[in-house]
């Protein structure tokens, strides 16, 4: 018994969409590690850049125009990998 790469092609769009939202979302262990290392600035992620603008240095405005571009990047990112799944899922029905 094989398993063909078109029988797991939607499972594999599912993945990537999921993988690529929560690497956008992280936040948590960058933050946590920080105090740790030198290596983490405070904008080595998209939501440490927004949460410095915001609470840090005390721009609130700029934090909002930082969520808002991660917002769009996070929706365009979805729109290619749901455009990628459903090319390789029409592929795997041909």
């Amino acid at each position: 018994m094989r398993i063909k790469l078109p029988m797991i092609a939607p499972a594999l769009a599912m993945v990537a969409l999921f993988s690529v939202i929560g690497a956008l979302q992280l936040f948590n262990e960058p933050t946590t590690l920080k105090p740790l290392t030198n290596a983490i600035s405070s904008t080595w992620v998209p939501l440490m850049r927004v949460y410095s603008d915001a609470f840090v240095n005390n721009d609130i405005y700029g934090g909002a125009a930082s969520a808002f571009i991660l917002l769009v990047m996070t929706v365009g990112a979805t729109v290619a990998v749901r455009v990628v799944g459903n090319r390789l899922s029409r592929r795997s029905a041909r």
